[in-house]
């Protein structure tokens, strides 16, 4: 269960759930809790969670290795290693994305307007990480050189902030 500190509790969301759409059942259900906000924070709230969940994948991405890294070094077979670091990335992107939440009703109507605005970007990102994959592994038949080209539209992203926008 991922948990969320909002409004000064705890509440936990199933796994699956993403964090925009964990981010529109808070705004749906404690909309009327928030602040109103400043016309200002409409752009400066959802700008901060973007940075905040570019900085979360670097950061998650880094304990997550460092996980693995550990794993291995006391004796955990790989795979066993790369599932203890793919929960630490998981862990590590929530603490650290979280406080760059919106606090204000108009700092989360900014956000999902800003998420649905680049829908399409992050939409034609993921199209083309698929096609090049597929393209790759049909014409290689390296599992390799498919995954890099999978991952490849998502680094971007990643490099330029949008991911938390997926």
């Amino acid at each position: 269960m991922k948990e969320i500190e909002f409004g000064g509790q705890v509440i936990e969301f199933p796994d699956t759930m993403s964090d925009e759409e964990i981010a529109t059942v808070l705004q749906q259900a404690y909309k009327s809790q928030m602040p109103k906000g400043l016309p200002s924070q409409s752009i400066t709230e959802p700008a901060l969670a973007m940075y905040g969940g570019a900085l979360s994948q670097v950061g998650s991405g880094l304990a997550g290795l460092g996980r693995v890294g550990m794993e291995l070094a006391t004796g955990s077979d790989f795979e066993q290693a790369m599932l203890k670091g793919g929960e630490q990335v998981k862990r590590t992107s929530q603490e650290l994305s979280q406080p760059f939440m919106p606090k204000t009703q108009l700092g989360m109507q900014g956000l999902e307007s800003f998420s649905k605005t680049m829908e399409p970007v992050t939409k034609g990102f993921e199209t083309a990480s698929r096609f090049f994959g597929d393209v790759e592994f049909e014409r290689s038949g390296s599992p390799l050189k498919a995954a890099l080209n999978y991952t490849t539209p998502t680094l971007i992203l990643e490099a330029i902030g949008l991911t938390s926008l997926r």
